[in-house]
């Protein structure tokens, strides 16, 4: 760096090109370095996740003679049973193909006002 002084006192200072190069090399290492260490920080914590898994690797088979039927209501046909049973089966999932949650029954949800009613609160209500 190299200062240049004005007549009043005041001085300002300039940085020459070896200065610059240089930090700009310090910061490309310096942001590689932490891309490095956060890569190698992942792949050690997805291999600790994956160790958590059954040792074996096998994946134990769920016993569905075991699970019982739903009560269905009547008029709910066999195939809306299993779109939900199949639905639940999904969202609640616990990564290795499993599930704990059991549909039980199925029945209708009351209308609580009609479908106008619901028409115009959505209407109202749609975002910009």
């Amino acid at each position: 760096m190299w200062i240049s002084e004005f007549d009043d006192g005041r001085e300002i200072k300039y940085m020459d090109s070896n200065f610059i190069l240089s930090l700009a090399i310090a910061g490309l290492i310096a942001v590689l370095l932490v891309l490095i260490l956060l890569i190698v920080f992942i792949a050690k914590v997805g291999s600790m996740m994956n160790s958590l898994k059954d040792k074996n690797g096998s994946v134990q088979q769920s016993n569905f003679a075991a699970t019982p039927r739903p009560v269905v209501q009547s008029g709910i046909s066999g195939e809306v049973v299993a779109a939900i049973s199949a639905a639940v089966a999904m969202m609640m999932n616990d990564g290795n193909g499993e599930t704990k949650y059991v549909v039980r029954s199925v029945k209708r949800a009351k209308e609580s006002r009609p479908a106008w009613g619901f028409a115009g609160i959505s209407e109202n209500t749609k975002p910009f």
